[in-house]
């Protein structure tokens, strides 16, 4: 005899697998529309790219077109749209977005967590990690004898984009900075991956101490939970409605990728269980005030 929960159960199955089957489908036709719009060349088989190649889109991976160029491509136009005039020394930074900030804990937590594109989503207001550096960078291979990672940690990459910024919008009342760091590695013909690491939520050290020194303490990509009980009814409940692990970001990925796509099956990828970055203090000398002084001024 077939229990009614079994008849459910495929009923339900084949309809999820139906509703999948319509949406690749659906996939697969918005990307023949989309690739059709575009012509090749005939001497080098590449894309001919449209002047619009820019607009909101553009670095989607729903755009075809920009996911299958090569990871020189995609760094090429991805560091024309960040930095269009490296000779331009008057850019200011991003305005600060203090009245938005409240859509932090509004809008949906996946807007930003669960988007596999090169840029976020047109509807994304973006208000953290706002103001920052960004710069052209190599990943290089450390060989100590030990690890022996696959992928991309095991090639490095000299397609990578970094970026340094600050967590939170400053104010004159801020006693310091929450530091924060990403690394996006380029690959050919698929997404990118990407990593992200903070020394902390709160900015302050294991004695409590708070400071404008960017790397006073090493970014991490597992750090501790908050002890506030405020910031876990607040901002650690935000985190979770898009992960359920919100104190680690992933580092598996770049295990799984060589920088010509080829995919390593999960099994068979190396990769470390955490990452811990540690910078260079070139400037012991320097004192922390005049830097409080510095940031202050740009308000």
């Amino acid at each position: 005899m077939i229990s009614k929960t079994f008849i459910i159960g495929l009923a339900v199955s084949a309809k999820l697998q139906m509703a999948f089957a319509d949406e690749l489908e659906q996939d697969e036709e918005n990307d023949r529309r989309f690739l059709q719009e575009y012509e090749r060349d005939s001497r080098t088989n590449r894309f001919i790219m449209p002047e619009t190649m820019y607009d909101q889109g553009w670095f989607s991976d729903q755009n075809p077109v920009y996911d299958l160029q090569t990871r020189h491509e995609k760094l090429a136009q991805l560091w024309e749209r960040l930095v269009p005039d490296e000779n331009d020394r008057t850019v200011q930074p991003a305005t600060y977005q203090y009245k938005k900030f409240d859509n932090f804990f509004t809008q949906n937590a996946n807007g930003s967590f669960c988007f596999f594109d090169d840029e976020l989503p047109g509807r994304h207001e973006k208000t953290t990690h706002t103001q920052g550096l960004v710069a052209k960078v190599e990943w290089r291979k450390f060989e100590n004898g030990i690890t022996d990672f696959t992928g991309i940690y095991e090639s490095g990459s000299t397609e990578v984009i970094m970026r340094l910024s600050e967590t939170h919008e400053l104010t004159t009342l801020s006693e310091g900075l929450v530091p924060g760091a990403a690394f996006k590695f380029l690959i050919d013909g698929k997404i990118s991956e990407n990593l992200l690491a903070m020394p902390n939520m709160t900015g302050r050290d294991e004695e409590g101490s708070t400071s404008w020194d960017f790397f006073h303490r090493p970014f991490q990509s597992r750090v501790e939970r908050f002890s506030d009980s405020c910031e876990r009814d607040t901002k650690e409940k935000k985190f979770i409605e898009a992960s359920n692990r919100p104190y680690a970001t992933g580092v598996s990925m770049p295990a799984r990728y060589e920088l010509d796509g080829t995919n390593h099956d999960s099994r068979d990828a190396r990769a470390p269980w955490g990452l811990v970055y540690t910078g260079t203090h070139n400037f012991e000398e320097d004192d922390p005030l005049v830097w409080h002084d510095q940031l202050r001024n740009q308000f």
